[in-house]
């Protein structure tokens, strides 16, 4: 089930541009059809015509749920709801909220992939947390590419000087925007010693930005 039955949702429905904006709650949610109870304006329910592009965003303690959909019909009993269609999941997203705060940085760092060997550029780190890191770049990474980056700029730059690096391991997750040159990282789980000095690094970057 997408939705909580006497949820609170939010209804862009495109009649125009910009699509016009309905808070609803939801009567009824099954894998084929979601019922919202008919938003009222003026004293009154308001009726939209099949096929009308809705889309409906539920906002959570987790993130946000949104689906983009079209009116499948009208059901006027016991009180008019908008039956919608549930779609592919190709128009179905999940946002997360973010489990940690990310930290300004302006950083250059080195970095390795198996599917770029020999490549010698720095990444540039905007921000970074325990969690993942987000980077420039002109190199045309995929999404799931592996890469190890070099963070002990960052622990120096916090204020600690170490002698050992401090490389880690993680993925692209994400492409930022259309050209393709911003890629959000996640870190893979990392030996506890060097979770320490990240986390060592964090707070220390904490405090400066505080």
């Amino acid at each position: 089930m997408l939705f909580k039955v006497g949820s609170r949702v939010k209804t862009e429905i495109f009649l125009k541009d910009p699509p016009v904006v309905f808070h609803a709650t939801v009567r009824d949610c099954d894998n084929k059809h979601i019922g919202l109870a008919a938003p009222i304006a003026k004293g009154k329910r308001i009726a939209i015509a099949e096929g009308t592009r809705v889309v409906v965003t539920e906002a959570t303690s987790t993130g946000l749920l949104i689906i983009d959909t079209s009116v499948e019909r009208m059901e006027t009993e016991p009180t008019l709801t908008w039956v919608l269609k549930v779609p592919g999941l190709q128009n179905i997203r999940k946002i997360q909220r973010r489990r940690e705060a990310r930290y300004e940085v302006d950083l250059h760092v080195k970095w390795k992939s198996t599917r770029f060997p020999g490549e010698e550029k720095l990444l540039h780190l905007i921000n970074v947390n325990s969690l993942g890191s987000l980077v420039s770049t002109d190199i045309p990474f995929e999404i799931d590419d592996q890469v190890v980056i070099d963070l002990t700029p960052l622990v120096k730059v916090s204020g600690k000087m170490i002698h050992q690096k401090l490389n880690i391991v993680g993925h692209v997750v994400r492409k930022v925007g259309t050209q393709g040159s911003v890629y959000g990282i996640q870190f893979e789980p990392m030996e506890r010693m060097d979770k320490g000095r990240l986390l060592e690094a964090l707070r220390r970057l904490k405090t400066i930005a505080t």
